[in-house]
């Protein structure tokens, strides 16, 4: 293995090659030391110490009346006060001292509110009294209105901080009591609404005063306080900021009723920071340009290094598997399209179709089930299908509609094997039903989906028995990455990079850009390098890494690294069974899966063998009871196997659960196929000869 050491990389174009340049020397920003103090340092205000600030507050409130309490006092109509607004001035002085650095400073403030305001209720009651205008006696409507007036002499404390260095917008936090600067007063008056042209007699208006005087049992005014606020310079030492303020009361007016006020205020607070200012002494000028005559561009350079310190190690097994087939077909919600996840042909691609080219994949060969099926049936012709159209019962609300549905999606699975397979539509036959034939649980939404499908049933178990694929290999690969360390230098700026690792002289995988390569990348590998590699190595060998960047003068650099890599042979023969039948939430195993299970285990079972058995589920439902049930399906399989052989040696039997998710749970194949237990028996190859 060749490990490199970082480059430095330079991205600035060097001049040609018969020209000069000026090299300015650094500037000199450096302040003398005897200058400033160690303990000074700037803050935002542009002073290098401050030591507090002192300020005045102006501004206009909006408050807001919260009251649910009889407060027309002095008349014999009254009414229900529910809400209020008013509106006056607040002015303040405080101060403020930093606390920690520039971004949080104690504050005390002492301001003057005007909390009053206006309420008002329409009012109906009394006697009917004669409407001038229509002659006729109706309800007399009054307004009255009840006028507060408040002032506060308000004393607060708390925090201000301003969080962004680079923003120095602030909030501040804080509380505080106040009382009454003057005697609160009151004035209520009451104003005919309605008849038109009805006036007070004694007044010959259409208003009167109620009431007016002292607000009696007046008490302090205790609140909570928050601000924000953006600080905009008028001096060195001076600034004035825009302020919205929030207060919230703690306590009411008066303790005889409820009465609460809340304001919200606008005003500009101005600031004057006092602290101690040092100046900056000027930087000398700098000295003359000096002239350089650039070095002659030369080629960049490139290393490469694979950073795993052990070698790739392949392990190839002769591997017998065998797949039961899941004859459903799933469709979207009040779709009769078959999705377009299963593979459909032409009708002149379906004489090159072979089940041995199929993925060695579960799932992977499922989606080739419409071929499969349509491949059989023309093979034996003597072999029939019935296709069963389902719904999940909430797709369509009326019966006829949902049968019209269900329909519709077995004749389009009809139609696909009649048209490009060409098989006699008599041999087909299409039914129905309310639900399938084994649902799953509607509990879940996932269970709907699952119920939208078209049932294959055959007639003969020749048209869905499971899938075998004999004696092919099967390769793991350890590590499943290798992480590469590139670096790259150029007196030029790098245009392009490419990483090609070679097999003997096979190229295996590669990468490449434009730019500068990244210092980091991982090489994955899956089934497919591993059995690419394994085609490659006889044993011990090595991988090649090649790593080559080119600059803006066409000029290149070349690394090359070794990867050591191991191909090993499993001295043990492997065949698998997944049985995949298992409905939703069920253990127990159809006559078809035993007969299965039986032939597996008379022709993969050697006296030399061992076998492991592992159930598992899908994501669906309680994680305990998945558990369990994993359990109960790999010893209902278990049992099975033993009654089939005795003697047989199985060295493991478990339940994961939903703990080694084989598939993709987002669709209903995915979790049909994570419903399964897998039996595989290990042999040793001396055995199998």
């Amino acid at each position: 293995m060749v490990i490199a050491a970082p480059l430095a990389a330079q991205d600035s174009t060097p001049p040609p090659v018969d020209s000069v340049h000026v090299v300015p020397p650094p500037a000199d920003t450096t302040v003398p030391e005897r200058a400033i103090p160690d303990s000074v340092h700037l803050n935002r205000d542009g002073l290098l110490v401050t030591h507090f600030r002192v300020g005045f507050y102006a501004g206009y409130a909006q408050n807001f009346h919260d009251t649910h309490s009889m407060i027309f006092a002095g008349n014999g109509d009254c009414g229900t006060f529910v809400n209020g607004r008013g509106n006056g001035p607040a002015v303040g002085i405080f101060g403020e001292i930093p606390l920690v650095d520039d971004w949080l400073d104690g504050v005390v403030a002492v301001n003057y509110l005007q909390r009053g305001g206006a309420f008002g209720e329409v009012y109906t009651g009394g006697l009917p009294i004669l409407d001038p205008i229509s002659n006729q006696y109706v309800q007399l409507q009054r307004l009255h209105r009840y006028t507060a007036d408040l002032g506060y002499v308000f004393g607060e404390i708390g925090a201000r901080m301003t969080p962004l260095p680079e923003f120095p917008i602030y909030l501040r936090v804080g509380g505080g009591i106040g009382f009454t600067a003057s005697q609160p007063t009151h004035h209520q008056t009451e104003e005919i609404i309605a008849p038109e042209g009805v006036l007070y007699p004694e007044t010959n208006t259409r208003i009167r005063d109620v009431s007016a005087g002292t607000i009696p049992n007046v008490g302090p005014y205790m609140a909570l306080s928050g601000a924000i606020g953006y600080p905009l310079p008028i001096s060195r030492k001076m600034t004035a900021s825009p302020e919205v303020s929030y207060y919230y009361p703690l306590n009411d007016v008066t303790p005889d009723y409820r009465w609460r006020i809340s304001a919200l205020q606008f005003g500009v607070a101005v600031r004057w920071n006092f602290g101690q200012q040092y100046e900056f002494p000027k930087p000398p000028p700098p000295p003359p340009p000096v002239v350089v005559k650039p070095a002659e561009p030369r080629a960049p350079q490139a290393a490469i290094a694979s950073a795993y310190p052990g070698k790739i190690e392949i392990v190839e097994t002769v591997v017998t598997e065998t797949f039961p087939i899941l004859p459903y077909i799933f469709y979207d919600s009040a779709s009769t399209t078959i999705p377009s996840r299963y593979r459909r042909m032409t009708e002149g691609e379906t004489n090159a179709f072979n089940e041995k080219n199929l993925p060695h994949r579960s799932l992977g060969a499922y989606y080739d089930m419409l071929n499969i099926v349509g491949n059989r049936l023309r093979q034996a012709p003597e072999l029939k299908i019935t296709l069963n159209g389902t719904t999940d019962g909430q797709e369509r609300p009326d019966a006829a509609d949902a049968r019209a549905l269900a329909r519709s999606r077995a004749d389009g699975v009809k139609d696909y094997l009649t048209k490009t397979w060409g098989i006699d539509p008599k041999r087909i036959t299409v039914t129905t039903s309310a639900q399938p034939t084994f649902p799953s649980s509607m509990q879940y939404a996932e269970g709907a989906e699952e119920n939208r499908r078209v049932e294959i049933i055959a007639s003969n178990g020749d048209v869905l028995h499971p899938i075998v694929f004999e004696r092919f290999n099967e390769h793991a690969i350890e590590p499943k990455a290798i992480p590469f360390k590139i670096a790259s230098e150029s007196t030029a700026p790098i245009t392009s990079w490419q990483l090609d690792v070679y097999a003997g002289d096979e190229k295996v995988w590669q990468r490449g850009g434009a730019g500068v390569p990244p210092n980091d990348l991982n090489w994955a590998l899956d089934q497919d390098v591993a059995a690419q590699l394994a085609g490659r190595l006889n044993g011990a060998g090595s991988l090649r890494c090649e790593l080559r960047v080119v600059d803006a003068n066409g000029k290149s650099g070349r690394s090359v690294a070794e990867q050591p890599a191991n191909k090993l042979l499993n001295p043990f023969e492997v065949s698998r069974l997944s049985l995949i039948v298992f409905d939703f939430d069920k253990s127990a195993i159809s006559e078809s899966n035993q007969q299965m299970i039986s032939a597996f285990v008379s022709k993969s079972m050697l006296p030399s063998s061992t076998a492991s058995i592992v159930g598992s589920t899908d994501r669906l439902g309680e994680l305990d009871h998945n558990q369990e049930l994993s359990v109960s399906r790999a010893q209902a399989v278990r049992d099975l196997v033993v009654k089939e052989q005795p003697k047989a040696n199985i060295t493991n039997v478990e339940g994961v659960g939903p703990s080694r998710l084989l598939y993709d749970n987002a669709t209903p194949e995915g979790r049909y196929y994570c419903r399964t237990v897998q039996v595989e028996v290990k042999t040793p190859i001396a055995e199998m000869n």
